[in-house]
């Protein structure tokens, strides 16, 4: 079958499919809300039922139709099962149907707890719970009996887990937050702030059931389905960018608002309602520190099982975290050189040019970025320092750090003609008019504080991107076409050559009796076989790595 045929198949059957489940949902809540006695089926109209009859008559023909055709050109032919638009079609209609099923489910927990205030959400939750339920098992069932036969099945199938899995786990940590907030806000300490408490039920109702529907969901698609992934690339991007970066990042806003508020509490800048803040920063930054160790935890467990390719997702977070501190650094400085020239012309100035106490907020908010981002920053760009100096010439040849070092080098050129412009305008302004005084040094203030902060930034990372120039990192590398047949014990090795390689490797994995597993090779046999792939005739290279000692045979196609 064509690949225009296959999308042509797969993409009518998911659209009728969702036609049909529309209809089964809108029927199935008009009966759900008869059973309950809900008032609600009075407002169903004649065209609402219609509607839904007519949405599962036909969408359901024309699924049933287009699913046989399907079915009879995938029995038997082992290439159309694991085909990629028919994977991409069953792990989407299983993430859909999933991620609907799951906040309906939450839905009607919370109809425990609180049924009066409900009304008609209750029938519409256990309709929509029914069909996904439905939908989710049938389409799982196909996918657990067919497997996984091609590695895009394989990665459409982690695509699919680890979306589920960060989807509960954002769900339990977001709702354990906002059950612990509510829960505080409701105590009667806060004067006139406090809350309603009301019954308790309805306060509690909506976060707590999400937090265990989340924690189901997390449970059961992280340690469940996807507990014997370790060696995989996706695992380890989930584990580095979503669950360890995203803690990280969620538990730094936190400390830097809460370092705000206090900070200017003691400057006495005025708190619109004292330290209610606390009541959700502090879970917020006490929920990101354990998922935080959580995943770090994981990380070093499962160290051992990977392979040297997988470190490309431990340095995106390297350099996505050393990014992340230094604009929160900068950021205060800029602060802190707006401040600073703040102060000098407000002393010097013959009239009040600021506002009174003006500088208490901003000293807050100076502080309290300098606080949380100069230790991330500093933290972070040791890490990269290290890994740079035990990498050489490949570690700093990254795509990682070509792109960390161009942002940052592109947005200070752009911050300092920016704020260049600023100044020379302002300050030809105010010659041509005559009236250059506090008000107009007041008007170039924060030009000068981006164009203070950009000079010594751009100064250090062009010196960077100067060195790794000079030592030959932005060499163009003469790329061959590698070829590599191994077993499924060399994928060690397989990913040592890659990585010394500076690219990719098409590899073939031999089916049959397995090869005796190759001894861990040494540095200079690796630069060895370097060389040989890089000095062998011709751009089209295959690496036998089934015997005793690797074989290299230059070829060509016709």
């Amino acid at each position: 079958m064509s690949s225009a045929k296959r999308l042509f198949l797969y993409g009518v059957a998911i659209i009728n499919l969702g036609i049909f489940a529309g209809g089964a949902g809108t029927l199935l809540r008009l009966v759900f809300d008869i059973v309950f006695r809900s008032d609600n089926w009075r407002d169903y109209s004649q065209m609402q039922l219609s509607a839904g009859l007519a949405m599962l008559i036909i969408g359901g023909s024309l699924w049933f139709f287009f699913r046989y055709l399907i079915r009879r050109a995938t029995a038997g032919n082992p290439l159309e099962t694991g085909s990629v638009i028919r994977k991409l079609s069953l792990n989407l209609i299983l993430t859909v149907s999933a991620l609907n099923g799951l906040s309906s489910l939450a839905t009607l927990i919370r109809s425990v707890f609180s049924w009066d205030s409900l009304g008609g959400a209750l029938s519409s939750a256990l309709a929509t719970l029914v069909v996904t339920a439905c939908l989710w098992l049938y389409h799982s069932r196909i996918e657990n009996r067919e497997g996984q036969p091609s590695p895009a099945a394989r990665t459409l199938r982690r695509w699919y887990l680890y979306i589920l899995a960060g989807f509960g786990l954002v769900m339990l940590a977001v709702n354990s937050v906002t059950l612990i907030n509510d829960s505080f806000l409701a105590l009667p300490i806060w004067g006139s702030y406090t809350i309603e408490s009301g019954n308790w039920s309805v306060i509690a109702g909506s976060p707590l059931s999400r937090m265990v529907v989340g924690g189901f969901a997390w449970w059961y698609f992280w340690f469940k389905l996807a507990n014997n992934d370790a060696a995989s690339t996706l695992r380890q991007v989930y584990l580095y960018l979503p669950a360890v970066t995203g803690s990280v990042v969620t538990g730094l806003v936190a400390v830097s608002l809460t370092l705000y508020r206090i900070l200017g509490f003691a400057f006495q800048h005025p708190a619109e309602a004292g330290f209610r803040f606390l009541c959700w920063t502090i879970p917020t930054v006490l929920t990101a520190a354990g998922i935080w160790i959580y995943h770090r935890k994981t990380i070093d467990e499962e160290a051992g099982r990977q392979t040297p390719d997988r470190h490309s997702p431990r340095r995106v977070y390297y350099y996505l975290m050393s990014f992340i501190g230094l604009g929160t650094m900068l950021t205060g400085i800029v602060y802190l050189f707006g401040l600073l020239l703040g102060l000098i012309i407000d002393s010097v100035s013959s009239r009040m040019v600021f506002d009174a106490g003006w500088w208490t907020g901003q000293l807050s908010l100076t502080l309290a970025l300098l606080l949380t981002g100069a230790p991330v920053w500093i933290y972070f760009w040791r890490k990269v320092v290290s890994s740079t100096s035990e990498g050489g010439v490949s570690e700093r040849s990254t795509t990682s750090r070509r792109v960390f070092l161009y942002s940052v080098l592109g947005i200070g050129i752009i911050a300092a003609v920016t704020s260049l412009i600023i100044i020379i305008g302002q300050i030809v302004n105010g010659i041509l008019q005559g009236t250059f005084e506090s008000g107009t040094l007041q008007s170039i203030i924060w030009g000068l504080a981006v164009l203070f902060s950009a000079i010594p930034t751009l100064f250090y990372h062009w010196k960077l991107l100067r060195e790794d120039q000079n030592l030959g990192a932005e060499k163009s590398i003469r790329r061959k076409h590698v070829v590599i047949l191994a077993g499924e014990s060399a994928g060690r090795l397989t990913g040592q050559i890659e990585q010394k390689l500076g690219y990719r490797t098409r590899k073939l994995w031999l089916t049959g009796e397995a090869p005796e597993v190759l001894p861990d090779w040494s540095e200079e046999q690796l630069e060895a076989l370097i060389s040989q792939i890089s000095e062998a005739e011709g751009s089209d290279v295959f690496l036998d790595l089934t015997g005793e000692t690797p074989r290299l045979l230059p070829y060509r196609e016709d």
